[in-house]
């Protein structure tokens, strides 16, 4: 019994001993009988050349290649000096090729390269300098763990260094561009904006003179007008979109940056399915150290064009930025700002708002009554101060502002073409400034109206918004509650 214990323990270890061998083999392969493999807490020199040397660095690997030369002080993409390069990730391609330190020596005189993937190697580097001479490190294969084996050209030992450390490993020209569009626009400084979407119609917007928008502050309007395809105040939430999406517009990668019209026709860039312009104005200012006032010295404008074609894959558009000969990938987030806006979105749901201490008179007109109610003191800081009058007969202010709330709170159903009803009721609109704004309601059917804005319209309203315009007029006079 005993002896039958003891053989088991002794096959056991003899498995254990087996397993563990097999492991250390699979980790570091070395099939050579006169191989050696050195482990060292400390980096392993492979190779170094003075960076001020180096005039130029080749590399082909599985996915393409990279072409740098030096201009200068600075490495860039051979022949590609008029496109945006991305200097850092340049840099760390030349870093990691000048100075190369591996984790291990894995064999100093290996057999068969093929064992490490050298044979046919992953990845070429080629390093020029100026003296002429020429250098050349093969990439291989991944090891199972971790690292990637590594040799150089006039030298048989093999070595594994850190797969972290060689972008060369899958990087091409394409990566080393930037994918920013480097532009200056922010939310705040774009003053136009020109977009044909998917279904081609072409939106035109228009940032409001400091004017206007001062006079809008408080109504929570857009500070942007819709000239095409239609002239109308725009929708805060809808503008909003399209001009974070145009400010913070960021390409994914480059998939292109050699190509005639048989592809840009293949990636539906020839007529893109999207095309936005967008102008915006830079201002330098300075401040003064003694005032403290602040001055603009001087004023910049751009205008930038992205067109997006097709849908790549996954979600992911061909897009190109007017001016460079590169072609991108692009996330559907940011297609979707431009490509999903329609007209009834992009205009404002309001039908017409204007701030209460612009008005000095409203006169409500129509059903066979009017009201007229003159504003006093509309335009005082203290919004208290303002004074209703009806009649002659003053009334609550804080009241009013209800009412108020009723006038300007009518919206639209949409864009209507039916404009040929009899005229139903009119808001007169009497501003502080002497001008005047008149809304004109004009019968289309038993439920909808046509309403025009100083004699121009485009949309239609409900009926029982009007109508609830008039039964509010009349509850304020009387003293009674009203429901905004």
């Amino acid at each position: 019994m005993i002896k039958n214990i003891k053989g088991i323990i002794a096959i056991a270890i003899v498995a254990v001993v087996l397993v563990v061998a097999l492991l250390l083999l699979l980790l570091f392969p070395s099939k050579d009988a006169d191989s050696s493999s050195e482990l060292s807490s400390e980096p392993v020199k492979v190779f170094e050349v003075d960076k001020s040397t180096v005039t130029a660095i080749d590399v082909k690997n599985q996915n393409g290649e990279i072409s740098l030369v030096k201009e200068g002080n600075d490495f860039k993409l051979k022949g590609k000096d008029s496109l945006p390069q991305n200097i850092s990730k340049i840099s760390s391609v030349v870093s990691e090729v000048v100075k190369i330190e591996a984790t291990q020596s894995v064999n100093k005189a290996p057999e068969d390269l093929s064992i490490y993937g050298l044979s046919e190697p992953k990845a070429t580097i080629t390093v020029s300098q100026n003296d002429g001479a020429s250098h050349t490190i093969l990439l291989g294969d991944e090891a199972l763990n971790g690292g990637i084996y590594l040799k150089k050209g006039d030298s048989d030992e093999v070595f594994l260094v850190d797969a972290y450390d060689f972008y060369c490993y899958e990087y091409t020209n394409l990566d080393l561009y930037t994918t920013s569009t480097d532009t200056k626009a922010t939310n705040e400084n774009v003053k136009y904006v020109k977009l044909i979407n998917g279904n081609k119609t072409v939106y035109e917007l228009e940032v409001l003179s400091d004017e206007e928008i001062k006079k809008n502050e408080g109504t929570y309007q857009s500070i942007y007008e819709m000239v095409a395809p239609v002239k109308c105040a725009t929708d805060t939430e809808t503008v909003s979109k399209v001009i974070n999406a145009i400010s913070g517009f960021t390409f994914e990668k480059v998939v292109a940056d050699e190509f005639d019209n048989k592809l840009l026709e293949e990636y539906g860039l020839l007529t893109p399915n999207i095309v936005f312009t967008y102008k915006y104005t830079v201002e330098e200012t300075e401040t003064d150290s003694t005032t403290g006032e602040t001055k603009v010295i001087s004023t910049e404008s751009f205008k930038e064009t992205i067109k997006i074609g097709k849908e790549k894959e996954n979600g992911k558009y061909y897009a190109m930025f007017e001016g460079r000969d590169l072609i991108y990938s692009v996330s559907s987030s940011y297609v979707s700002a431009f490509n999903d806006v329609t007209t009834d979105q992009m205009c404002a749901s309001l039908v017409y708002i204007t701030n209460i201490n612009t008005v000095k008179n409203i006169t409500v007109e129509g059903y066979n009554k009017t009201y007229s109610f003159d504003l006093l003191n509309s335009d005082a800081e203290d919004t208290e101060d303002m004074i209703v009058k009806y009649n002659g007969k003053e009334y609550p202010q804080d009241t009013f502002r209800k009412l108020y709330q009723v006038i300007i709170g009518t919206t639209q159903n949409g864009l209507s073409d039916n404009r040929t009803g009899s005229l139903e009721a009119t808001i007169t609109f009497n501003k502080t400034d002497g001008k005047k704004d008149v809304i004109s309601f004009y019968k289309i059917d038993d439920r909808n109206m046509f309403v025009k804005i100083n004699g121009e319209g485009i949309y239609s309203v409900n009926k029982t918004s009007v109508e609830k315009i008039f039964s509010s007029c009349e509850k304020y006079i009387n003293g009674e509650k009203i429901t905004v």
